[in-house]
């Protein structure tokens, strides 16, 4: 089965002078899936804490291929990266997971699934279109910031975006919503 061009996963800096601390974004192709992350973990702590649990959820990701039972099924690496990021959350300080939030993006031949926790808000684009809000805003994908006590669930996207933007909750400043100007800048990515 020819699996959906899947979009790219993003998300925006944080307010403050260093915008990207603690954010993190990695990705793993498993024989016809693949698996995207944006997010943040440790930003309310110092550069070297906030480097290192950062590095520690790409690695997660870069080794699911090899630590899931079925690499080729989107939903099977979804399951297997939050079993991954529940348990380093076991061994991690309490006020280091405060600020946790990720948006997931897998794919595989039957279709995308988005799963995520701390999220704001979540934007797709398509192909240069306004950007759209890929749920309301009392929607379970829009959740408070934390590693949640349990594995959230994943939802299916009936039309596939080129792209995915998120906000991602701060623990000290409120959801600013869909900035104005280059999204991709907002988000730190060259184009």
């Amino acid at each position: 089965m020819k699996m959906p061009a899947p979009p790219s996963v993003f998300a925006f800096g944080d307010a403050g002078p260093l915008p990207f601390l603690g954010h993190f974004r990695a990705e793993v192709a498993g024989p016809g899936s693949l698996l995207r992350v944006a997010g943040r973990w440790g930003g309310v702590g110092n550069a070297m804490e906030a480097c290192a649990l950062a590095g520690g959820v790409e690695q997660a990701v870069r080794r699911l291929v090899r630590s899931v039972e079925r690499p080729d099924d989107r939903v099977m690496m979804l399951r297997g990266l939050w079993a991954e990021l529940m348990e380093m959350a076991k061994h991690t300080p309490a006020a280091m997971q405060a600020d946790f939030a990720v948006l997931i993006m897998a794919s595989d031949g039957r279709g995308v699934t988005v799963s995520g926790t701390g999220l704001a808000g979540c934007w797709s684009a398509t192909h240069g279109l306004p950007p759209q809000p890929v749920v309301p805003s009392a929607h379970p994908l829009l959740s408070g910031l934390g590693m949640p006590p349990r594995r959230p669930g994943g939802m299916t996207l009936n039309r596939v975006p080129n792209v995915l933007f998120a906000e991602l909750r701060h623990p000290m400043v409120p959801p600013r919503g869909l900035p104005a100007g280059d999204l991709f800048a907002a988000a730190g990515a060259r184009r």
